[in-house]
């Protein structure tokens, strides 16, 4: 259509019937649509399949595995800056989270990262914070099988702790008039031990002061000792 209108405005604008500037910008458009067009063959010609007739076209998957997402719809234009589909193909998976500001420096690729049970490994660390969060972005890799691809998730990293530092269960920290505290045992019954929390993940604290290596621990009932040392 815009080759056809380029053409009847130029014979218009020979004729001088019409100003040439007019026969000039129909001829510009055309030449824009030709660009585009042959754009569009090509981002098609890129697509892994065919034409499956009419104005449809087959999608052949690069990979085997199971759909976890369709951005497709039936009757919609497709979006060329989104996948249709996303496969999760059996292999490790990549995982994406928010980095606080202040750990921004300290976490370097190749640390190891927690989700549960499953250790993986810290692939790429981000430098740009975002102004909304106050964060950066963290990418890992976890092996295959070991979460639900698409699914959200926390994640802890493990880094070197400080000189002295110790791990201990989660469950030995308590909260003791807003401080921090574990129950030391001691001759004839526990003591209660202000401590400093360097780092935490789902099952264990790291105290990175108030405690030496070695010595022992209440894990199991701590939220009762806490209560009467409150009181007390």
């Amino acid at each position: 259509m815009a080759r056809a209108q380029a053409a009847r405005l130029g014979q218009l604008a020979r004729e001088g019937i019409i100003a040439p500037a007019r026969a000039d910008e129909a001829r510009a458009t055309a030449q824009q649509s030709d660009i585009d067009v042959g754009e569009q063959s090509r981002l098609i010609g890129l697509v892994p399949g065919g034409r499956a007739g009419g104005t449809g076209y087959t999608l052949t998957a690069p990979i085997a595995g199971r759909i976890s997402a369709m951005a497709a719809e039936t009757g919609k234009a497709v979006d060329t800056t989104m996948a249709p589909f996303v496969i999760d193909g059996g292999g490790p998976l990549q995982v994406t989270a928010q980095l606080p500001e202040a750990l921004i420096g300290k976490v370097k690729p190749g640390m190891a990262v927690r989700i549960g049970s499953t250790t993986g490994t810290v692939s790429a660390v981000g430098q740009s914070l975002d102004p909304a969060t106050r964060s950066a972005t963290v990418t890992a890799t976890i092996p295959a099988g070991s979460a639900v691809a698409g699914g959200a998730t926390t994640i802890a990293i493990e880094g070197a702790a400080p000189a002295g530092a110790v791990r201990v269960p989660a469950t030995a920290l308590a909260d003791v008039n807003g401080a921090k505290a574990v129950f030391v045992a001691a001759r004839g019954g526990v003591r209660i031990r202000r401590v400093t929390v360097g780092g935490a993940s789902a099952d264990s604290v790291v105290i990175s002061g108030g405690l030496a290596a070695g010595e022992r621990v209440v894990v199991a009932g701590v939220s009762e000792l806490a209560a009467l040392a409150a009181a007390n």
